[in-house]
């Protein structure tokens, strides 16, 4: 499974007129959050300007819930889902593709 971090369009056309304070995070209980996660620590030695506020979604629904609310800074999720809640209009924009094939077994010795 292809996971990719994805910014969400209404928050980041109002992010453009408004000084940021709080930025929210959500992603999934795997690798992919892991830097997320660290970044919403309370005690991490980033020296950000903002606080982060990490949310977890464990489910398909709640993934689709976070991304349609709108009240989601930045999300990570599966390539094909962002493919298709996109394709329904849903205002996603592709950061990056952190994590090619996780589930991956690792490389075969035929």
């Amino acid at each position: 499974m292809q996971y990719c971090l994805f910014i969400t369009l209404a928050n980041a056309q109002a992010a453009k007129d408004t000084i940021i304070n709080k930025i929210t995070v959500a992603g999934p209980p795997a690798g992919i959050s892991n830097a997320l996660i660290h970044m919403a620590s309370p005690d991490n030695d980033l020296d950000l300007p903002w606080t982060v506020e990490f949310k977890t979604w464990s489910t398909s629904d709640q993934l689709r819930a976070l991304a349609l609310e709108g009240n989601i800074d930045f999300i990570a999720l599966p390539t094909n889902v962002a493919a298709n809640l996109y394709n329904k209009g849903v205002g996603l924009k592709l950061l990056n593709v952190s994590q090619w094939g996780a589930l991956c077994s690792g490389p075969s010795y035929t």
